[in-house]
């Protein structure tokens, strides 16, 4: 069971305090710090998706294959790698996983960003990150070939990484956290229109102080895609 949540437009859902990349499956003794693997991994497998969610409000079926396998999957990356060889970084990451054939990893970093904000203006700092990928996605639907379906950023703040995931061909714009949140509840799946991006982007920043008590004053953001030369065709 999940348990749903209305924030403003934002459809979230709760999971389970077991249900996190800290206590589920196999692995789960790795998963203090391969919250990065498992974005990762669960964001190619929304990209391999044909048709995951076209309505907003409806949690949708395929989620808890989805976070499970990734959890896991990221778990196992992580714990197959010595620690001190594996740091939180986008680009390190996928060098892990990419060996790992089972899960076929089709993405690729397009860019990198650090957004500079003001702790004590969440609305402010909700703004600016939500223009940052307003921005990045309408350079990216108005490039003059044939466009992937799903665009990805992952965000890193105070050491922990959520994947953010836009879908051109429904409109559908959706945030996954694979931590633990609080004594209640595990990892977090929360999707709304596109054209509500600061309306999540908001939830997420208030979530984090609620749930972590962490205010962070600077976020680091990577674009994905499976277009693999994009860096070549669209500078940033």
């Amino acid at each position: 069971m999940a348990s749903y949540e209305l924030y403003d437009k934002v459809n979230i859902w709760w999971f389970a305090a077991d249900f996190c990349q800290a206590r589920y499956g196999k692995y789960h003794e790795s998963g203090n710090n391969s919250c990065t693997l498992i974005s990762l991994i669960f964001a190619n497998k929304l990209n391999k998706s044909s048709s995951f969610s076209n309505d907003v409000g409806k949690l949708p079926s395929q989620i808890w294959n989805y976070i499970g396998y990734s959890i896991n999957d990221g778990n196992k990356v992580y714990h197959d790698h010595a620690p001190e060889t594996l740091n939180i970084s986008v680009p390190a990451a996928i060098l892990a996983i990419v060996p790992h054939k089972k899960i076929d990893f089709q993405l690729a970093e397009w860019f990198y960003t650090q957004v500079d904000v003001d702790i004590y203006d969440k609305e402010g700092a909700s703004e600016e990150l939500a223009g940052i990928l307003t921005t990045t996605l309408k350079v990216f639907k108005q490039a003059d070939w044939e466009k992937p379906s799903h665009l990805f950023a992952a965000i890193i703040a105070d050491s922990r990484t959520v994947m953010f995931s836009f879908d051109l061909k429904s409109s559908v714009a959706a945030f996954f956290d694979s931590h633990q949140h609080g004594e209640n509840s595990g990892a977090v799946y929360a999707q709304t229109t596109i054209d509500n991006i600061e309306n999540l982007m908001l939830w997420y920043i208030s979530m984090l102080d609620t749930s972590f008590s962490s205010c962070p004053d600077m976020y680091e953001i990577a674009f994905l895609s499976s277009h693999r030369n994009l860096a070549e065709q669209i500078t940033p």
